[in-house]
Protein backbone atom coordinates (compact mmCIF):
# COMPACT_ATOMS: atom_id res chain seq x y z
CA UNK A 1 0.00 0.00 0.00
CA UNK A 2 1.61 2.97 -0.77
CA UNK A 3 1.07 6.82 1.10
CA UNK A 4 -1.25 8.23 -1.00
CA UNK A 5 -3.59 5.30 -0.75
CA UNK A 6 -3.26 5.15 2.81
CA UNK A 7 -3.50 8.91 3.25
CA UNK A 8 -6.82 8.59 0.94
CA UNK A 9 -8.09 6.06 3.64
CA UNK A 10 -6.96 7.98 6.87
CA UNK A 11 -9.05 10.59 4.91
CA UNK A 12 -11.98 8.64 4.30
CA UNK A 13 -12.09 7.09 7.92
CA UNK A 14 -12.07 10.63 9.18
CA UNK A 15 -14.86 12.24 7.08
CA UNK A 16 -17.11 8.77 8.25
CA UNK A 17 -16.41 8.84 12.27
CA UNK A 18 -17.11 13.03 11.70
CA UNK A 19 -20.37 12.31 10.19
CA UNK A 20 -21.36 9.23 12.14
CA UNK A 21 -20.84 11.70 15.33
CA UNK A 22 -22.70 14.63 14.17
CA UNK A 23 -25.82 12.20 13.15
CA UNK A 24 -24.95 10.37 16.65
CA UNK A 25 -24.64 13.94 18.64
CA UNK A 26 -26.89 16.28 16.70
CA UNK A 27 -24.81 18.93 16.84
CA UNK A 28 -21.66 20.10 15.50
CA UNK A 29 -18.52 17.70 16.67
CA UNK A 30 -16.41 20.84 17.77
CA UNK A 31 -19.47 22.43 19.59
CA UNK A 32 -19.82 18.89 21.45
CA UNK A 33 -16.30 18.62 22.55
CA UNK A 34 -15.85 22.33 23.55
CA UNK A 35 -19.00 21.54 26.13
CA UNK A 36 -17.20 18.44 27.60
CA UNK A 37 -13.28 19.24 27.08
CA UNK A 38 -13.22 23.32 26.71
CA UNK A 39 -11.73 25.60 28.66
CA UNK A 40 -14.66 27.00 30.98
CA UNK A 41 -16.19 30.95 30.95
CA UNK A 42 -13.78 31.01 34.55
CA UNK A 43 -10.57 31.46 32.12
CA UNK A 44 -12.29 34.78 30.33
CA UNK A 45 -11.92 37.02 33.53
CA UNK A 46 -10.49 40.66 33.02
CA UNK A 47 -11.11 39.88 29.19
CA UNK A 48 -13.23 42.31 27.64
CA UNK A 49 -16.86 40.93 25.73
CA UNK A 50 -19.08 42.91 23.59
CA UNK A 51 -22.16 42.10 23.50
CA UNK A 52 -24.68 43.40 21.21
CA UNK A 53 -28.48 43.26 21.53
CA UNK A 54 -27.72 43.09 25.79
CA UNK A 55 -30.96 44.61 26.39
CA UNK A 56 -33.09 41.51 26.00
CA UNK A 57 -33.00 38.01 25.79
CA UNK A 58 -29.66 35.82 24.83
CA UNK A 59 -27.73 38.81 24.91
CA UNK A 60 -29.43 40.47 28.86
CA UNK A 61 -28.53 36.71 29.63
CA UNK A 62 -25.57 36.07 28.18
CA UNK A 63 -23.99 39.42 30.10
CA UNK A 64 -25.46 38.34 33.52
CA UNK A 65 -23.26 35.06 33.22
CA UNK A 66 -20.51 36.80 31.93
CA UNK A 67 -20.44 38.96 34.84
CA UNK A 68 -20.87 36.54 37.40
CA UNK A 69 -17.21 35.10 36.22
CA UNK A 70 -16.03 38.78 36.36
CA UNK A 71 -15.72 39.10 32.64
CA UNK A 72 -15.62 43.00 31.74
CA UNK A 73 -17.97 44.33 29.15
CA UNK A 74 -19.24 46.12 27.10
CA UNK A 75 -23.39 45.94 26.22
CA UNK A 76 -24.97 47.02 23.68
CA UNK A 77 -28.60 48.05 22.00
CA UNK A 78 -30.79 50.90 20.74
CA UNK A 79 -32.59 51.15 24.31
CA UNK A 80 -30.23 52.86 26.57
CA UNK A 81 -32.48 52.65 29.54
CA UNK A 82 -33.09 49.20 29.87
CA UNK A 83 -28.73 49.27 29.47
CA UNK A 84 -28.16 50.79 32.70
CA UNK A 85 -30.56 48.32 34.38
CA UNK A 86 -28.78 45.25 33.08
CA UNK A 87 -25.28 47.11 34.23
CA UNK A 88 -26.73 47.26 37.65
CA UNK A 89 -27.42 44.10 37.01
CA UNK A 90 -24.54 43.06 36.48
CA UNK A 91 -22.56 44.18 39.14
CA UNK A 92 -24.88 42.46 41.79
CA UNK A 93 -24.31 39.46 39.82
CA UNK A 94 -20.61 40.10 39.82
CA UNK A 95 -20.17 39.82 43.79
CA UNK A 96 -17.33 42.49 44.03
CA UNK A 97 -15.60 40.71 40.65
CA UNK A 98 -16.34 43.66 39.04
CA UNK A 99 -16.33 47.76 39.43
CA UNK A 100 -18.42 50.41 37.36
CA UNK A 101 -15.83 51.15 35.08
CA UNK A 102 -16.17 47.31 34.28
CA UNK A 103 -18.65 47.51 32.27
CA UNK A 104 -19.06 49.94 29.08
CA UNK A 105 -22.73 50.78 28.32
CA UNK A 106 -23.19 51.95 24.55
CA UNK A 107 -26.32 52.42 22.98
CA UNK A 108 -25.88 51.76 19.44
CA UNK A 109 -27.78 50.44 16.67
CA UNK A 110 -26.00 47.56 14.88
CA UNK A 111 -27.48 48.66 11.42
CA UNK A 112 -25.94 52.02 11.23
CA UNK A 113 -22.43 50.40 9.57
CA UNK A 114 -21.45 53.95 9.12
CA UNK A 115 -20.72 54.58 13.10
CA UNK A 116 -19.43 51.17 13.84
CA UNK A 117 -15.63 52.13 13.18
CA UNK A 118 -16.27 55.06 15.44
CA UNK A 119 -17.93 52.15 18.08
CA UNK A 120 -14.74 50.12 17.93
CA UNK A 121 -12.86 53.19 18.72
CA UNK A 122 -14.39 54.19 21.56
CA UNK A 123 -13.71 50.63 23.11
CA UNK A 124 -10.39 50.07 22.18
CA UNK A 125 -9.88 53.89 24.45
CA UNK A 126 -12.37 52.70 27.33
CA UNK A 127 -10.39 49.80 28.31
Amino acid sequence: MTFLELLFILLIGYFFIYLLLWLILDCNVELWYNTYFGLPISSMRGQVVWVTGASSGIGKALALILAKYGVRLVISARRENLLELLKKDCLEHANGLLSEDDILVMPMDVLNISKHEDYFERVIKYF
